[in-house]
């Protein structure tokens, strides 16, 4: 199994006592506070992620989730607000509880132990960030005019 290195981008309340928690765990080598990071940088840290975990409790439409999701990662989510629109738990990432971090660490062991399971479900979330993208969602909105148009 490759070492995990976690980079945490963003910026929030918890950063110094997940600083903290990490030097405690003997682990900060392995975790990088990266901060804000400009949007137009973004894609180059997708493009080098293994995986997109979003650990939320609460979340609406992640545009953090969707940007991994057309980078073709395999998300690891909690099950909480759209992502159930957009991930299939076993097909294009993983669903875990937010308030256990054991399942967190087990779908991240998960998909470094599985280089092809992972590999598929990135396929499968690119496939499924192209059927949402404004061309398709354009020419669906086109039929749904058109077929009005005939009635």
């Amino acid at each position: 199994m490759k070492p995990i290195e976690l980079h945490l981008i963003g910026e929030g309340e918890q950063r110094d006592v997940l600083e903290k928690r990490a030097k405690e765990l003997g682990i900060a080598e392995k975790v990088r506070f990266i901060g804000r990071v400009p949007h137009d940088q973004l894609a180059a840290y997708y493009q080098r992620s293994h995986a997109f975990v979003l650990p939320s409790r609460n979340e609406g439409m992640s545009n953090s989730a969707l940007e991994a999701l057309a980078s073709g990662l395999p998300l690891i989510v909690s099950g909480t607000g759209g992502m159930a629109e957009f991930v299939t738990d076993g097909a294009n990432g993983l669903f875990v509880d937010p308030e256990n971090a054991e399942s967190f660490a087990s779908a991240l062991v998960r998909i470094a132990e599985n280089p092809e399971e992972a590999a598929a479900f990135g396929i499968e979330s690119r496939a499924r960030a192209e059927k949402r993208s404004w061309r398709a969602v354009a020419e669906n909105f086109r039929k749904i005019l058109e077929k009005a148009k005939k009635q």
